[in-house]
């Protein structure tokens, strides 16, 4: 995977950073915030559930190996730019794998999908 990474990339983040940089929608070392700002006050919510438990038992990670930090680092941009439809959901005990239900924090049954759904049609009646 990582030399797939890098072919695509043209390096790697110490030798084409901002390669990295251009494809990424958030950086938090990208002190210019340029790929962010491109968000401008779209809607958009990131859910996560940084079940950190689970990822210090079944994976041996800690918050540096999940995106739970980034996700929120992104949102909170967002909201310092004037997003204020820029939302972090944050779930607690969600995160079931389907056809077993083996635990997983990142997994989709995070999302409320009825709740979701409800939101998606608040945003295209609110676009009109």
């Amino acid at each position: 995977m990582v030399e797939r990474i890098e072919k695509e990339f043209n390096g790697t983040p110490e030798t084409a950073l901002s390669n990295f940089y251009d494809i990424s929608p958030y950086s938090f070392s990208d002190h210019n915030q340029t790929a962010v700002k491109k968000f401008g006050n779209i809607p958009l919510r990131i859910y996560t559930e940084p079940d950190i438990g689970w990822w210090l038992k079944e994976r041996n990670f800690d918050f540096s190996n999940i995106n739970g930090p980034d996700c929120s680092a992104m949102i909170n941009e967002l909201n310092r730019l004037g997003n204020n439809r820029a939302k972090l959901i944050v779930t607690n005990n969600m995160g079931y794998r389907k056809p077993y239900n083996n635990r997983h924090p990142h997994s989709w049954s995070i999302v409320d999908n009825d709740e979701m759904l409800i939101w998606l049609i608040e945003q295209k009646e609110a676009s009109r």
